[in-house]
């Protein structure tokens, strides 16, 4: 399936904005395009060209990134509308949660702004669970 113009724009639009963050945050740290390549593995010209949004960062890159300016890998997959591997991951091997997305997903009763709310509950749900020791042990147990 050809992309249409439109997504594409939108595409590169995002990869910009993308790329000024990044741009941001090697400022921030006072490191040179050479610096930030070598230690995250590629060359100071490909940063660039990522850095200008005419590059999409790989999976990879992306994650290394994210590390590397202490920023949240989520949120930098999120700028360019990918999903991070180990997600993807998680989603192919768990049916669970394959089964609880697609119901949500298809449920037409829902409208999107309650199913934004639900997972945000699901995820403060997985947050508190994991606050209180994963459930596995009962207070006061052996």
């Amino acid at each position: 399936m050809a992309i249409s113009a439109r997504d594409k724009a939108e595409q590169l639009l995002r990869q910009a904005e993308a790329g000024e963050l990044l741009q941001e945050k090697r400022a921030e740290k006072g490191c040179s395009l050479a610096q930030v390549g070598e230690i995250v593995g590629c060359s100071p010209t490909y940063l660039s060209e990522i850095e200008r949004g005419l590059k999409l960062p790989s999976d990879i890159l992306i994650s290394k990134l994210a590390r590397f300016y202490e920023m949240d890998e989520t949120e930098l997959f999120h700028k360019y509308r990918k999903i991070p591997l180990p997600a993807i991951e998680e989603l192919e091997k768990n049916t669970a949660l394959q089964k609880t997305l697609l119901e949500i997903n298809k449920n037409k009763n829902l409208t999107e702004e309650q199913k934004h709310k639900l997972y945000d509950k699901l995820y403060d749900i997985y947050k508190d669970f994991v606050n209180k020791g994963g459930g596995g042990q009962e207070e006061g147990g052996s």
